[in-house]
């Protein structure tokens, strides 16, 4: 009888931990800050997980990132001002190029990936 019960908890425990099991993903993104960041104060968020913290230093920064849901948000925040931008990711792999507008406003780019 304690064989049998454990074993309705072993098969139950297992199907628990397969439920709970993060799903991995192939997809990969290249987020590329380029033209208009110098000197801004840049926060990069995909969904609730931030990325980039930084004053940005140089005319292109690349974030390269792993898809780690199946729908994801970029963000795109300057700290100073409170400018936000967002923009969908794809479910495919691909770039994602942001640059700032005359406006200052952020204009997202997608290209796939190779």
């Amino acid at each position: 009888m304690a064989v049998a019960v454990f074993g309705v908890v072993f098969i139950f425990m297992n199907m628990c931990l397969e439920r709970m099991a993060v799903k991995q993903y192939q997809e990969s993104y290249g987020i590329e800050l380029q033209s208009g960041f110098v000197g801004d104060s840049i926060k990069v968020y995909v969904n609730d997980s931030l990325l980039y913290n930084k004053v940005v230093q140089r005319d292109s920064v690349k974030i390269p990132i792993r898809r780690f849901e199946d729908n994801s948000m970029l963000m795109v925040v300057d700290a100073r001002t409170d400018l936000t931008g967002s923009f969908n990711l794809g479910k495919q792999s691909e770039n994602i190029i942001v640059r700032r507008n005359a406006d200052k406003k952020f204009a997202f780019e997608a290209k796939e990936r190779e």
